[in-house]
């Protein structure tokens, strides 16, 4: 169990590594308008879940693409 749970973590980790440091551009801001950064936040943990959802079911590229989506389209857009 121990060992599935260290998996799961390295995956997100590693994933979350790979897109920061291979993507070099930018996806279309969402049309959301946001107050704050606890609201930004909150619907980028509902792309985190799929991306870990994506994962538990071993579909990589998806949750890649998930993890993407989180940064490029709520973090990096509304910063």
């Amino acid at each position: 169990m121990i060992g599935k749970i260290r998996v799961k973590r390295f995956a997100v980790v590693f994933l979350t590594i790979a897109l920061v440091f291979s993507m070099s551009f930018s996806f279309a801001a969402k049309k959301k308008k946001y107050n704050t950064w606890q609201e930004v936040a909150t619907d980028m943990a509902l792309v985190f879940d799929e991306a870990l959802d994506n994962i538990e079911s071993e579909e990589y590229k998806a949750a890649y693409d998930n993890m993407n989506d989180a940064y490029f389209g709520y973090y990096e857009v509304q910063g």
